[in-house]
């Protein structure tokens, strides 16, 4: 902090900052491969979808890269109601990213607590956890099929679907 104040007194306040961190030094020489292997194949879908949204006519954004990716990683289906979600769908205003646990009560906005769903499964679960929400069965859902669903997700979403999740 204190570099960084004495270069803003000297040359003034700068357009960005860069901070890089060398937390690689310590992964082995396999998990360095990985690692550049999983940041190629991560820039190579992001070249993928921006094609896609330009070829769609739509301008890439932050936010529909993300709608973009967590669609791919939940193989096209709204984890709540079970529809099958299009890229048009997804690239409209029929659905919404959503917090699987609420930020509110977890204060993680990771993307591992994130989903994309159709709005009115997002507004029906409100600012609730998947089982508060829906493990009742309420009219349109199923929450065993919830579950279903959730286990084809990445383990590291698939917990947050059960019902001791918020614990």
């Amino acid at each position: 902090r204190r570099v960084v104040n004495s270069l803003i007194a000297k040359y003034g306040k700068p357009e960005h900052i860069v901070v890089e961190l060398a937390r690689e030094l310590k992964l082995s020489r396999d998990q360095l491969r990985r690692k550049e292997r999983e940041n190629r194949e991560g820039a190579e879908r992001n070249t993928r979808f921006r094609e896609q949204i330009e070829a769609a006519e739509l301008e890439p954004t932050t936010s529909t890269l993300r709608k973009l990716r967590l669609w791919e990683e939940q193989h096209g289906v709204c984890p709540y109601t079970g529809t099958v979600l299009s890229f048009e769908m997804v690239m409209s205003a029929q659905t919404e990213i959503d917090h699987i646990l609420p930020v509110s009560q977890t204060l993680d906005d990771s993307p591992a607590n994130m989903v994309v769903c159709t709005v009115k499964a997002n507004r029906d679960k409100g600012n609730n956890s998947p089982y508060d929400a829906f493990g009742h069965n309420p009219a349109g859902y199923d929450y065993d099929e919830i579950l279903e669903r959730a286990s084809r997700l990445p383990s590291n979403k698939g917990w947050r679907f059960q019902a001791d999740a918020m614990e």
